[in-house]
């Protein structure tokens, strides 16, 4: 931050024959002068700054810069916020060398990708001609040139990087097309052509609403065992997986196809009362067969020594069970 700032007496003349606002006039004084600048003439002062230092609104300030800009007073930046005088240095001479040298290093210092550092670099050469002798002043200002078309010297390899890219993108959404994108996306392509997509997705909807959701590779064997079981039982696939949705079902186990098979696969199922009662009456009336020689449960047959007949003779109110529950 500088203490004080020198206003050439033919800013005012410049103004006057250039017919320049008064809004426009101040603020461009104000830039020459303000505790912003330096010896180079380039430094950061938006039009923020300005409004609030002055007390001009920013659309007074704004307007101002743009008119400055027209008449070629500056050049700004709006992205970096950066003001340049072009011709500071011709109004503004440095004294000495070691001040030359602080000009250098001001612009060394400055954003290697400034849109106008080119600008500024030749305005150094030109106005600092006379020091160019010095390794300082030709050193910096000749790295800032070699340097100033950093994102314009590599614009082609940027293009060809910019290409390989698009390439590499194109690879990787052609894979990402062919594999699952998450946990609720398939790759259908790999199961069988005879299978029926439509089918398969809601194969895979159905499990969802199971709460059993299919991975790739559990939908990869489901769709095996929908094709063992045209193998094993002349079923078609599509329609074993219909079945196996129709009925509720997780899987597509060909062991329910085993029998039956036209009529729909039997999947093992919990016994009634009624069939656990029937059963446990054939298998006493079977024991008895063997023991005494009896024959079924319709004959009226009695155990030797007991009045009582078995199934044909039984009490009224009295049931089959528990008749054989009677039975020694």
């Amino acid at each position: 931050m500088r203490d004080f700032g020198i206003l050439n007496t033919h800013y005012w003349s410049w103004v006057k024959k250039n017919k320049l606002s008064q809004g426009s006039a101040i603020i461009g004084a104000y830039l020459l002068t303000c505790h912003h600048g330096n010896s180079l003439g380039c430094f950061v002062c938006p039009p923020e700054f300005a409004a609030f230092e002055t007390g001009y609104d920013i659309h007074t300030v704004s307007n101002a810069y743009l008119e400055l800009i027209k008449h070629e007073l500056i050049t700004y930046c709006g992205e970096t916020g950066i003001v340049f005088f072009p011709k500071y240095m011709k109004w503004n001479k440095p004294q000495n060398l070691k001040h030359a040298v602080g000009i250098v290093n001001i612009l060394c210092s400055l954003p290697k990708d400034l849109i106008f550092l080119k600008n500024i670099s030749n305005a150094c050469a030109e106005f600092l001609s006379q020091f160019m002798g010095d390794s300082r002043i030709s050193g910096g200002i000749t790295e800032c040139m070699n340097t100033l078309s950093v994102p314009y010297r590599y614009k082609e390899k940027e293009k060809e990087k910019e290409t390989d890219t698009e390439k590499d993108t194109e690879k990787e959404k052609d894979i990402k097309n062919n594999r699952p994108k998450s946990k609720n996306d398939f790759d259908l392509d790999v199961l069988p052509e005879v299978l029926n997509r439509d089918l398969i997705v809601a194969f895979i909807e159905h499990r969802k609403k199971l709460k059993k959701p299919f991975t790739q590779h559990g939908l990869v064997l489901a769709c095996k065992d929908a094709m063992k079981c045209q193998e094993l039982h002349g079923i078609d696939p599509n329609e074993a997986i219909e079945r196996v949705i129709a009925s509720g079902w997780q899987a597509c186990n060909p062991t329910y196809f085993e029998k039956n098979s036209r009529n729909g696969p039997q999947e093992p199922r919990a016994t009634t009362v009624r069939q656990d009662i029937a059963k446990q009456q054939n298998d006493g009336a079977r024991r008895l067969k063997e023991k005494y020689g009896i024959g079924g449960p319709n004959e009226q047959s009695a155990i030797p020594g007991s009045s009582q007949g078995i199934v044909g003779d039984l009490e009224p109110g009295t049931s089959r069970g528990s008749a054989l529950t009677r039975l020694p």
